[in-house]
């Protein structure tokens, strides 16, 4: 019964975007990207979801030191927030609940210069409620995909670069990321909604500004949110105040681009986003074809598939020509890149 209701719902989806799509075709729409797209490329490449969560904790600063150590030209992926003094965090979660110590800990109800002061540890996987707050008062410590515990010090640092703390993954800014890494590829979610997610898009974006002239923040980073409020923003942007500014579309209009093409109406798409982020697979429907991947190619969108920590289906989505397959174990994408070669 539930495989039925879900076939239905597709179908329903599939034909009321479709539909949506094509009465829009009587104004005017964006124009597709032109010229060359950094995120497209004939050899898959690979992107370090929260900079490989489950080889270290995700998205501090030690994380993407790892990622960067199994593959120097590794695409960083990250999750955006803004803390209540103003500062960009790394964080997946709209609460420091799963990851610290802290409990009931809005991430914009908690200052950055107090997780500094008092060396919040970012090592731990507690679990949640649907809120994000940590269910009970036991701490749980971060365990990698082999089971084992992990330090800063664990992490094959570059020359030069020491850990920030002998036991401590400390939490990460945005602008630390960027500088650390000046010449990867980043792929960045901004993570609030609503006014919060506004003014972390408008903060992201004068970071990016300040700091493009050393580190080419505009020809490197990709922005993208689930949230829609921030997509328009950042759709607003790339036609108005940041003609330069790469994003990404949420996953309402990636089913709106399989519609199209389901209907064989791809002509009809036009966007001015970069990429598509997507699954492999969404409901029943079957994401990673090749026709699906040609098709956005011809409209000069990379395709980015997460977040895929299965060696199977790694080697699976390397055969339709995905430009970028993220995962949370680099190390194991990196193997089987190396096999395909």
């Amino acid at each position: 019964m539930l495989k039925k209701v879900l076939i239905v719902l597709c179908i329903l989806i599939a034909l009321s975007t479709a539909g949506v799509t094509a009465r829009l075709m009587v104004v005017p729409v964006q124009e597709n990207i032109e010229g060359e797209n950094p995120f497209r490329s004939d050899e898959t490449m690979l992107a370090a979801h929260r900079g490989g969560r489950l080889e270290f904790p995700g998205n501090p600063l030690e994380a993407f030191y790892n990622a960067y150590s199994v593959n120097e030209d590794i695409i960083m992926e990250a999750d955006v927030v803004l803390t209540k003094d103003e500062e960009l965090v790394l964080s997946h979660d709209l609460t420091f609940d799963r990851q610290t110590s802290l409990k009931e800990a809005d991430t914009e109800d908690i200052e950055y210069s107090y997780l500094m002061e008092e060396e919040i540890c970012f090592g731990h996987e507690n679990p949640t409620n649907r809120h994000g707050y940590r269910k009970s008062d036991g701490l749980h410590p971060y365990l990698n995909d082999a089971g084992e515990e992990v330090t800063p010090k664990d992490v094959d640092y570059p020359e030069g670069v020491e850990p920030r703390h002998d036991e401590k993954f400390l939490a990460t800014t945005l602008e630390e990321l960027i500088t650390a890494f000046p010449d990867n590829k980043m792929v960045l979610e901004i993570k609030p909604s609503g006014e919060t997610g506004v003014r972390t898009t408008e903060k992201v974006l004068d970071l990016m500004e300040r700091l493009d002239d050393e580190y080419d923040t505009f020809d490197r980073i990709l922005l993208g949110s689930f949230r829609s409020i921030v997509e328009l923003e950042l759709m607003e942007a790339s036609q108005t105040t940041h003609p330069d500014l790469m994003y990404v579309p949420g996953l309402i209009s990636v089913v709106r681009f399989y519609s199209l093409q389901l209907f064989r109406m791809e002509g009809v798409h036009e966007s001015s986003a970069h990429a598509l982020i997507m699954p492999p697979d969404f409901l029943l429907l079957n994401l990673s074809t090749e026709r699906i991947i040609d098709i956005a190619h011809e409209k000069n969108h990379a395709v980015i598939y997460f977040a895929i920590n299965d060696a199977d289906e790694m080697r699976r989505l390397l055969e339709p020509g995905a430009d970028v397959i993220m995962t949370g174990l680099p190390t194991e994408m990196q193997d089987v890149l190396s096999d395909y070669d």
